[in-house]
């Protein structure tokens, strides 16, 4: 806190005298993935006036702050300049890769000619790896083989990691569908699309960042017999989400024999 406002104090003796400013300092914590703020867009708006109203500063280096993991936005430049007493908001702006800010904060403009805002954390969104898809025997691999008359259990399973802990996780789904007929999201069809949205999530595998998850679909004897994808789908509580997907081939069925 003690450099950041010297930081500030510098900066504002450097300014011309004439130049008017009211300075929101803050910075942007480095997310659990390791992913660095630096270069992302932070927005600062008055809620009284709504977003349409607001600036923009990239954090870190190349921004008006020139510091790393660090912003810096004159409030007074905003189409209705801030005074004292009014409460700001800051964020970061989603730019799709789930490293959104945690919640927004907040500063209230006082009279000392600049403010510095509380630290705003970055989200780390989920990811799913190691996935596999097979029926319940082990040989051959990545072969399926349907049952006469009846369902096959197909197991779709993977690794779902959050750095933020898995407690942030708040959706998980899987589909299984044929990769010449149908796509993920399709509606479900016996012929070539299944989906499961009650997969089994275990939160004890690993440490608190980890989770298996293993999604069971029962595939009739009729499915089409071709090229198979399955694909696990996880998402937290802030939105963003992560996929991967793995494929197998489901033989034809040779005998139709009750």
């Amino acid at each position: 806190m003690i450099k950041m406002i010297f930081f500030i104090f510098v900066l504002i003796t450097l300014l011309p005298a004439a130049y008017s400013a009211h300075y929101i300092v803050g910075k942007v914590s480095p997310a659990n993935d390791t992913t660095s703020p630096n270069g992302r867009i932070i927005v600062l708006w008055n809620p009284a006036n709504g977003m349409s109203d607001n600036l923009t500063d990239t954090v870190g280096p190349s921004g008006n702050s020139g510091v790393s993991n660090t912003y810096m936005i004159d409030c007074e430049l905003l189409q209705t300049p801030c005074k004292v007493g009014d409460k700001l908001n800051l964020t970061l702006i989603d730019d799709g890769t789930g490293h959104v800010a945690t919640s927004p904060v907040q500063v209230q403009v006082t009279g000392a000619g600049f403010n510095i805002a509380p630290n705003i954390s970055m989200n780390s969104p989920p990811n799913v790896t190691n996935i596999s898809v097979d029926d319940i025997f082990q040989n051959p691999a990545d072969e399926i083989d349907l049952t006469p008359a009846n369902t096959t259990s197909v197991i779709c399973s993977a690794i779902i990691t959050d750095p933020d802990g898995i407690g942030q996780l708040s959706e998980y789904n899987s589909s299984f569908y044929s990769l010449n007929s149908s796509f993920f999201s399709d509606a479900d069809d016996n012929n070539l699309h299944y989906t499961n949205s009650s997969c089994a999530v275990n939160t004890s595998y690993g440490g608190p960042t980890e989770a298996s998850i293993n999604c069971t679909f029962n595939v009739w004897y009729y499915a089409n017999a071709e090229s198979w994808a399955c694909t696990i789908k996880a998402k937290d509580v802030f939105n963003t989400s992560s996929n991967s997907t793995d494929s197998t081939k489901i033989n034809a069925l040779l005998a139709l024999g009750a």
